[in-house]
């Protein structure tokens, strides 16, 4: 998992509720699984668990595994990317 609770409450904007454990990471660990697909072909320094080594990739998963899990909590629809692509 790329994001916890603690960084989707620092993302979220007002009005977006982050919901409590467990289903916060439940929710953030289908926005990772979400951020895995959308960057397989990627290639970047991972560690042995394939998490990324480099701060600034680390950053950018952990941004956008949280902007696509307001996303979902903000139109209450999981089955589709942030990018409104289906």
């Amino acid at each position: 998992m790329y994001a916890t609770r603690s960084d989707l409450l620092a993302h979220a904007p007002p009005g977006v509720e982050v919901p409590a454990e467990p289903e916060a990471s439940r929710l953030l660990a289908r926005a990772s699984e979400a951020v895995e697909v959308l960057t397989m072909t990627a290639v970047y320094p991972v560690n042995a668990d394939g998490m990324p080594t480099e701060v600034e990739h680390a950053d950018a998963f952990r941004a956008a595994t949280c902007a696509q899990a307001v996303h979902w909590l903000d139109t209450g629809d999981e089955t589709a990317p942030a990018s409104g692509r289906p």
